[in-house]
């Protein structure tokens, strides 16, 4: 998956405790269109095993609204325990959500079930500054059922995108299939076939074809680069 939106300079001035009826939410205005899939945050949980919940939402003059757009799920052993461990973790969507460009949506978290106290919560990182010009800090005190923006600070974030797409590749690359650093697919090319048409990964991996896309044929062998070693390129089958 590749990074699309972020405030993520660290360290970050110090860290929010959510817990209880506290929820927390980062507004962030999509920088293009993208289909979102996850996102980080940083921070630690303090002396407690409480799972918490990640949730996209649509927001109205700057605050969440609405029901959830899409929800993940964070259990308590993916995120660093104790204040000395403190790093990024991620919440991966349940269902990935096609975000529209220029339009600002917000990361609420909360933790499960109203769980946590002042002495057992979430702890996440943010700067007392209004340093991410695109969105800002929500707080909420009765478990999202109003929001506020008090202040103009920011929390680190970052996006991800889980989109897929092809590019055409030279006739060398025919058979072949290499994984760009940003997830992008590229190269798959039949040498007796063009790139015309339309191919789609699925959530579970399955590519769809259109009537004029790449050929379906059993024998072709998806690959992806493992290494790169004196100008050699080293593949390995998916």
């Amino acid at each position: 998956m590749a990074l699309v939106d972020s405030y993520n300079t660290l360290p970050p001035s110090t860290y929010y405790p959510v817990y209880a009826a506290r929820w927390l939410a980062q507004t962030f205005t999509a920088s293009t269109d993208y289909t979102i899939g996850s996102v980080k945050l940083y921070g630690y949980r303090y002396s407690n095993t409480y799972d918490h919940t990640v949730a996209l939402y649509a927001t109205d003059a700057g605050l969440p609204t609405g029901s959830p757009l899409a929800t993940a799920a964070v259990s308590s052993s993916s995120v660093p325990d104790g204040v000395g461990n403190v790093d990024w973790y991620e919440a991966v969507f349940d269902t990935p959500y096609a975000l529209s460009s220029g339009v600002v949506y917000a990361i609420v978290v909360y933790v499960d079930g109203g769980a946590g106290n002042s002495s057992h919560y979430l702890a996440l990182g943010y700067t007392s500054s209004d340093v991410y010009a695109s969105g800002s800090y929500c707080a909420s005190n009765d478990s999202g059922s109003s929001w506020s923006a008090p202040v103009a600070w920011d929390f680190l974030f970052e996006t991800y995108d889980v989109s897929i797409s092809y590019v055409d590749g030279a006739a060398t690359m025919a058979g072949v299939s290499t994984f760009a650093a940003t997830g992008t697919v590229v190269g798959f090319k039949d040498a007796s076939a063009a790139m015309a048409g339309t191919s789609v990964f699925s959530a579970t991996g399955t590519v769809t074809r259109t009537s004029t896309g790449i050929q379906n044929n059993p024998g072709r062998t998806l690959r992806r680069l493992v290494a790169i070693n004196n100008n050699c390129l080293y593949y390995e089958d998916i």
